[in-house]
Formats: structure tokens, sequence, C-alpha cells
């Protein structure tokens, strides 16, 4: 019964921090809400170091610090933790991707997974991303700084098993359209723009 009641709970907790975008998690499996697939936890809670680097999260982050000077910003991000240093987390949202490039990123991730539930994490580090030009030009679009006190009041941990499911089945149709000044199309075509850049900028270095 109490764990009944934690699932109950933390259905409740992630309906109500997406509320606008509610409709993402019609087509989610009551199994999702297990406490071993997803984890709320305040945003201050985010592990700094090795602990942290390859877990992801889904936040509010509707305020943030240069949004009026921004050309875009994504209200509901889910991303990939690649760092947490004092107050600002560097996290990969490959919502910012095109899904073709998105699919084989999160396969990339996906390969080095320690384990499937929600305290598992990708052991794929940040640095030697940045090592591999190829896979670093096509995510740097993605990576964003984020502030911790600008997030909502809870984060939800995600296990690695889902992470397919938001960032590429039905309810990423929903989360990805959370984008602020420019349709989330036109946000991925000029993430497709960059990585072109940063690929020929990688050749010219060669």
């Amino acid at each position: 019964m109490a764990k009944e009641n934690e699932d109950i709970q933390n259905k409740d907790l992630f309906e109500a921090m997406l509320s606008r975008f509610g409709s993402a998690i019609e087509n989610i499996d009551d199994e999702f809400f297990d406490e071993k697939n997803i984890d709320p936890l305040r945003p201050s809670g985010i592990p700094f170091g090795i602990r942290g680097q390859g877990t992801a999260y889904i936040f509010r982050y509707f305020t943030p610090a240069e949004r009026t000077t921004l050309p875009y910003y994504h209200i509901m991000p889910f991303v990939i933790c690649l760092g947490r240093e004092g107050d600002t987390m560097t996290g990969l949202n490959l919502y910012y991707l095109p899904s073709r490039i998105r699919e084989r990123v999160i396969d990339i991730y996906l390969r080095s997974v320690s384990n499937e539930n929600v305290g598992g994490r990708s052991t794929l580090l940040f640095d030697v991303i940045k090592r591999q030009k190829v896979v670093y030009s096509a995510i740097k679009p993605a990576i964003k700084q984020y502030q911790i006190k600008r997030m909502g009041p809870i984060a939800f941990r995600i296990a690695p098993r889902y992470w397919k499911e938001l960032y590429l089945e039905e309810p990423s149709d929903v989360l990805v359209t959370g984008f602020m000044k420019r349709p989330y199309r036109q946000v991925q075509y000029l993430s497709r723009i960059k990585i072109i850049e940063n690929l020929l900028n990688n050749t010219e270095e060669e």
C-alpha cells in the first residue's frame, strides 16, 4: 500500500510539474511512476562530480536569467547532466536537435548505462565526448547552462530505460513544443546549421 501511494504521489507531482504539457503523459504506462523509474528531488539535490554526470532530469525552467536576450529557450527541459558546479548545472537538452540526430546521440549514451533503473547513469563522461569531434559537434547546440535557483521547486530524475520514450516517442511530440520565441522546428533547423558549421571548423583545424 505504501508503495502504491508513493507511485500515485509521483504521478500527481509529475502531472502538476508538466501542467500545460500534461498531454505528454497520456500514453505513458503507470509503471513509469514506480520509484525504480522516477525520483522526485529538489534541484539543489542534483549530485556533484561523477555521481551527477550521466544522470537525467526533467524540470521547469520558465525564467532563465538571459530570457530577454536569448533568441529562444526551452521551458520544460529534459537533460542529461554533463556536470554540476556550484549553483549551475551543465545539461544536454536533446530537444534542441533534430529527431534523427537525437536518436543517434541517445543511443551512444545508453550504450554505457550502469543499470536501467533510476539509480543508473551513463558512464560516458563529457570529457570523453569532447574528444570525439563528430559527436561533440553534433551535441554542442544542445549543451546549456541551468541555474539551480531558477529551476522549478522539483526535478524528476528519470531512469535510463525511459530516456528514449521521453526523447523520441509520443511524449516528445508534446515536450519538444516547449520553446519560447521560436517554434521548435526552426530551433532544430538552426541547430542543424550550427552542427554543420562545427564540423567544418573541426575539419579546418585539422
